[in-house]
């Protein structure tokens, strides 16, 4: 009689376990975030540095977050900083050289 590799036979539990503990830790993670205890990417105000204090956004939503559309907060616009505009010479510069039919 051929013996056959027992430990196949415990993977599909073993998945299964792995696979409940990563969706729990998916939604202790979102659970979080919402509460104010995710920071936020980008710059935040100096009195939000510490990990010990919670991000005062949550309440209203991260803009463009995935996690608060879920959840159904909006948020306000993502502020993009504005970038300087390049200033135009000040003499108007000629685009033709040469004048066809001059």
């Amino acid at each position: 009689m051929a013996r056959r590799n027992q430990s196949f036979g415990t993977a599909g539990p073993l998945l299964a376990a792995g696979a409940a503990v990563d969706v729990l830790a998916l939604l202790v993670t979102w659970a979080l975030h919402l509460a104010g205890w995710g920071k936020p990417s980008g710059p935040r105000p100096r009195e939000e540095w510490s990990r010990r204090v919670r991000d005062s956004g949550a309440r209203t939503g991260h803009a463009e977050c995935l996690g608060c559309r879920m959840a159904g907060r909006r948020g306000g616009t993502a502020v993009v900083p504005a970038r300087p505009v390049p200033s135009t010479p000040a003499t108007p510069v000629e685009t033709d050289a040469v004048r066809v039919g001059s």
